[in-house]
């Protein structure tokens, strides 16, 4: 008998018809770093007994003089200089871009709130501008010069002789009102890492552009805050009485009380900086 021949059937390969339908990618929402442990670290109620508790150790080592001698202790120094007395400055150049394009996404058209955003920048600048020059009235009100017949400060330092008076540590409230300020304003990547990209050929370019640079400046926002937190120490330890670094501190505190926690939590205010993302 012939033997039989056993077939091996060739598996069929499903091939796609042009008219089938394609599964898109799973692009609802944005790829994001900044996950809710992230920005749950993050949250000002939280960092705010942080950067107290640094400002409070860092003067009880002032006030020891157990510090040593270091780069940072001389009020010359680089980062003294160019970073921390322009800190409002650098708050700025990366805080108004990032509140500008995470408004323009978050505003669904509704133009009127990148303009509320902008007001609470504009608060946040106005309290640094008055606390700072009441700071340095207080100690023109408050001093002397060591030379005979100077009778300002301006004139005093001019003459290269020292004025001593009750100076409140401008550094350690910029510093603390910066961060403050930054980390309240970084609330809104909660809603812009859950961004769905839009549809619409009118918002497609922003959904597609917006939330990398959004992205870019969240982070140059939190390298920031790192170089103010260790300026902070740095301030601390080397500068200031005891007392005037915590008047500082303590009025960075009260003013973001007011105006983050209370203020703009009500209906006749610029409004929180969290929105809803459709």
């Amino acid at each position: 008998m012939p033997s039989r021949m056993t077939r091996h059937r060739k598996p069929k390969m499903k091939t796609r018809r042009a008219n089938d339908e394609v599964s898109p990618p799973n692009n609802d929402e944005t790829t994001c770093s900044f996950d809710d442990m992230t920005l749950g670290i993050l949250r000002p109620e939280k960092t705010v007994f942080f950067l107290f508790f640094i400002v409070f150790i860092g003067s009880i080592v002032y006030e020891l003089n157990v510090a040593p001698d270091s780069f940072f202790s001389n009020p010359q120094n680089l980062f003294n200089q160019v970073f921390v007395k322009w800190g409002w400055g650098w708050t700025l150049c990366f805080l108004t871009p990032y509140m500008v394009l995470s408004g323009l996404l978050t505003c669904d058209k509704q133009w009127y709130l990148v303009l509320k955003d902008g007001l609470r920048l504009a608060i946040a600048t106005f309290f640094w501008y008055i606390t700072v020059n009441l700071f340095l009235a207080i100690e023109q009100a408050t001093g002397a010069c060591d030379a005979e017949g100077f009778a300002t400060k301006k004139s005093c330092v001019h003459a290269e002789s020292n004025w001593k008076g009750f100076d409140i540590s401008g550094h350690t409230f910029i510093l603390m009102h910066s961060m403050l300020t930054i980390l309240e304003e970084l609330r809104s990547m909660n809603a812009i890492c859950k961004y769905k990209y839009s549809t619409d050929r009118n918002k497609k370019w922003l959904s597609k552009i917006l939330p990398p640079l959004i992205y870019i400046f969240a982070i140059l926002l939190l390298l920031l805050c790192c170089l103010w937190v260790w300026m902070l120490l740095c301030t601390a330890v080397y500068f200031h009485t005891f007392l005037e670094k915590i008047i500082a501190a303590v009025i960075a505190i009260v003013i973001w009380l007011l105006t983050y926690q209370f203020w703009y939590k009500k209906t006749f205010s610029p409004g929180s900086p969290v929105r809803t993302v459709e």
